[in-house]
């Protein structure tokens, strides 16, 4: 929206920062991802959202990703709106 440049008080400084942050956070979700092992990919996403992401159990240990059906997925490219569209959100929200 005119008027709103959510970048205009970011310092070059914090965008490096921030696009590094990006790219090491996006190697480790790639690594957990082609993870086989369920304790080691549990352990990389953890590292990522700590405790929200729930640990499994040590009785899983040693069962592999490999082993869950697999699902396709549809690749879709993103559209975006030619045109601002209005917030639905409720009043009193960011």
């Amino acid at each position: 929206m005119p008027g709103n440049d959510i970048l205009s008080k970011v310092s070059i400084t914090n965008w490096k920062s921030f696009i590094s942050r990006v790219k090491t956070h996006a190697a480790v979700a790639r690594k957990a991802l082609e993870e086989d092992d369920t304790e080691e990919a549990t352990r990389l996403w953890r590292k990522l959202f700590g405790s929200r992401f729930k640990s499994t159990q040590k009785s899983a240990a040693g069962t592999s990703t490999s082993s869950f059906a697999a699902v396709p997925i549809e690749k879709k490219s993103y559209s975006f709106p030619d045109r601002a569209v209005k917030a639905t959100t409720p009043r009193g929200f960011a």
